[in-house]
């Protein structure tokens, strides 16, 4: 899934979205029905990569696997935080045993069966405290991987979608009614789905619906005819 989701964004970044802004600004510099069929096609392509993908990445993130991750994941970060207190009573340990040493090594009167005593505690200590901060690192490189995969993913579900959204008002806004771009009815009914799936979601309501309140100003209003049907 992981390098699915990176394809996804190579073809996304180096082809769809390249080819989407350079034919809107063909379009812009010279407005023929060509150009405009060309415009819109490009977004109605980018679109429906950009909404599939969402889908994808929604699935991804409902699904039974990611929630086992997610408890994994909240697992180690509980884990790195028992460890870090570790680290540091074990830290404290460590200099008290060599400030005892050193102590009894400069008193007087010092016996060497005290001091070899002290020298094997220390390096217990010492030894101790190197292994839980070895595994304190480890801990805190999986955790970080865990953090920043998860955020990644949770992000881009939002950006893909107002792409989308983004993508199809565009597209929707340059073709007129005789234009060849094939049955542009599926492309309201996917703008319009995607829409009222999000609308209410709190991270995503207030992006999305000011994406569809601006290009309702800039799609014709026969565009929506076949949803009445």
């Amino acid at each position: 899934t992981r390098y699915k989701t990176e394809s996804a964004k190579t073809i996304l970044s180096n082809f769809l979205r390249p080819a989407s802004e350079m034919t809107r600004k063909i379009l812009e510099h010279n407005y023929t029905s060509e150009n405009a069929i060309n415009a819109s096609v490009a977004n109605f392509a980018l679109a429906e990569f950009v909404a599939n993908h969402y889908d994808s990445v929604e699935a991804r993130i409902k699904s039974h696997e990611w929630k086992v991750a997610g408890i994994a994941a909240g697992e180690r970060r509980e884990e790195l935080n028992k460890c870090t207190e570790l680290y540091r009573e074990a830290r404290k340990k460590a200099i008290e045993a060599e400030s005892a040493l050193k102590s009894k090594r400069n008193g007087k009167g010092k016996q060497r069966k005290s001091v070899d005593n002290l020298a094997e505690i220390l390096e217990t200590r010492k030894k101790e405290f190197h292994d839980i901060h070895i595994h304190l690192r480890t801990l805190e490189r999986e955790v970080d991987m865990d953090t920043k995969e998860r955020s990644a993913v949770e992000r881009s579900i939002s950006q893909f979608l107002i792409l989308a959204i983004e993508s199809y008002g565009a597209a929707l806004s340059i073709c007129n009614a005789g234009d060849q771009v094939g049955d542009i009815s599926k492309h309201v009914f996917r703008m319009i789905s995607l829409w009222f799936s999000n609308c209410l979601k709190i991270n995503t309501e207030v992006n999305i619906n000011a994406a569809m309140e601006k290009f309702a100003k800039t799609m014709p209003t026969y565009r929506f005819v076949p949803l009445i049907y």
